[in-house]
């Protein structure tokens, strides 16, 4: 083969894309490395008379590099968005453990609300969705607290108050 390193090169690249693929279930990382592996592999299936240039591979890694700094951005967020998710479950049953309708659909909401902002965090497509998903994790995660706290707060106010009426 005329340009065996170029090919190594490319062969390299394609079993680390492979294994962020696994690695990361948010679909459109996903299609993005299909998209990626697709092309890794048109280039390096070519005759082997094909000499495949220096630009082509830098170029091709150049967007793998690209893919991997995502795929780290997204791991972190993905393991953030479980306990979170577990948090959530557990505010929302607060919320429905209220007596007032009102409270209730409130809570109703809010929680969509987050399970909604959740469900966004992991369709990252450029690093700055990652560094926008980050702060928006952080923001429902605080956010989440403070509303725990708060109904934490006043059910322990409503049984203080209603010892007191008995």
């Amino acid at each position: 083969m005329f340009d065996k390193k170029q090919r190594d090169k490319l062969d390299k690249r394609i079993a680390l894309l492979i294994n962020w693929k696994d690695a990361i279930p948010a679909a459109e990382f996903q299609r993005q490395c299909k998209r990626l592996l697709e092309e890794f592999n048109t280039e390096r299936h070519r005759s082997f008379w094909y000499i495949i240039s220096n630009e082509t591979v830098h170029t091709l890694e150049q967007r793998y590099e690209s893919l991997e700094k995502i795929g780290i951005g997204l791991r972190g967020l993905i393991a953030g968005i479980q306990p979170l998710t577990n948090e959530l479950e557990v505010v929302q049953g607060s919320f429905l453990k209220e007596e007032e309708i009102t409270v209730i659909e409130y809570g109703k909401n809010l929680c969509e609300q987050w399970r909604s902002d959740l469900s966004l965090v992991s369709t990252c497509t450029r690093e700055a969705d990652v560094i926008a998903a980050k702060q928006t994790l952080r923001l429902i995660e605080e956010s989440l607290r403070l509303h725990a706290e708060a109904l934490h707060v006043f059910q322990e106010a409503d049984g203080i108050l209603s010892v007191l009426q008995r």
